[in-house]
């Protein structure tokens, strides 16, 4: 198709803007304080991940609240929690080492780093399932956007795990076609290259701990989702109306039966592409949208550089000639496209200040 349109988070973000603050689905900075706030993030369900984070804004940010309250880019946590886990992994002693106690306690400590970083996917899923499922139908930008399928067909790449804009196609009587397309007639195809929280990878036959069930699960099952690729059958795609009923207590039905979420964490250079072979396809998908892209659109992203693999793409396949549209963070975008792509951006780039802005010219 030759409009393609990239979402990311300040979409998701500024797809109502008649919702409150908390209602509004989270930025990369505000992922864990509105956890907190929701009662999604407690140190019950998610003991690892809660103390590292009060164990973070404490000793490196020096904020002495023992909640985790404040505001934290995602990324920059995340990344710090999966260099820890490397540091430690590289200082085991060797088995000969005569220091048990020692060797211990490096164990431990790389336990409950790579648990934080596992307890992350089921957090993140948490979270953006409850985002997800809250979507009601109005004449929002999400809708306006899927309604403008009708007058001009466009793929999206949607950087976003949340299901948000698929629940907005599907209340404009549109389908939703993962990737490429399938050739079902008014289906928007989408290439959601960072995963979906509607997508799970079933691993309890690779991993298998015996007689675990209900909460003994996470702490137990955790430290094998990072670093690890366990693939024992096909990603499974659930049905988006299920996601009202699937809490992460479903995903871990017993130690020996249990589903990951299927996100790319947002862990700077530590991000797993070869995880999921759902992932390969997603970003072929992706390349070639691109490619075939006479208009880009770019809603609520401005193409973090620690997005490496994105900033590759749009550098490789986006041509010269191709009308660019910018809505948010124009500054910030500009500068990124100057340092990805071989050749100049034109003077003027047609921009919006908000997504509802441009959703209103559709």
């Amino acid at each position: 198709m030759s409009k393609c349109i990239i979402l990311g988070a300040g979409a998701s973000f500024g797809y109502d803007e008649s919702l409150t603050e908390i209602q509004k689905p989270p930025l990369t900075d505000e992922v864990f304080r509105k956890g907190y706030r929701l009662g999604i993030l407690s140190k019950a369900d998610y003991p690892r991940l809660y103390d590292k984070l009060v164990f973070y804004f404490k000793n490196i940010l020096g904020d002495s609240s023992q909640e985790p309250t404040g505001r934290i880019d995602v990324e920059v946590f995340l990344s710090w929690l999966a260099e820890r886990f490397e540091d430690l992994s590289q200082r085991v002693p060797s088995p000969s080492h005569e220091g048990h106690e020692e060797r211990d306690s490096i164990f431990r400590e790389i336990n409950s780093f790579q648990g934080a970083i596992g307890e992350a996917w089921y957090f993140l899923f948490d979270i953006i399932r409850y985002y997800s499922i809250s979507y009601k139908p109005r004449f929002d930008a999400y809708r306006r956007l899927a309604l403008h399928y009708f007058d001009q067909p466009y793929s999206v790449i949607s950087l976003n795990y949340d299901t948000v804009f698929e629940f907005a196609i599907l209340s404009a009587g549109l389908g939703i076609s993962y990737g490429i397309g399938d050739g079902v007639p008014l289906s928007v195809p989408i290439a959601k290259v960072h995963g979906s929280v509607n997508w799970v990878n079933p691993i309890g036959r690779g991993i298998a701990v015996e007689g675990l069930s209900g909460n003994d699960v996470l702490p137990a099952i955790a430290p094998f989702v990072y670093s690890n690729r366990i693939n024992v059958g096909a990603p499974r795609i659930l049905d988006l109306r299920s996601l009202h009923t699937i809490r992460v207590k479903d995903l871990l039905r017993s130690g020996t039966d249990y589903d990951e979420p299927i996100l790319i964490l947002p862990i700077g250079n530590h991000k797993d592409y070869e995880k999921v072979g759902i992932y390969q396809q997603m970003w072929g998908a992706a390349e070639r949208m691109i490619d075939q892209a006479k208009e880009l659109v770019f809603i609520g992203t401005t193409l973090r550089k620690q997005d490496t693999r994105l900033c590759e793409a749009v550098g490789k396949n986006l041509k010269e000639g191709t009308r660019l549209v910018i809505v948010g963070g124009k500054d910030k975008l500009i500068a990124t496209l100057r340092d990805v792509l071989p050749w100049s951006l034109p003077d003027s780039i047609e921009s919006f200040d908000s997504f509802f802005q441009y959703a209103k010219t559709l």
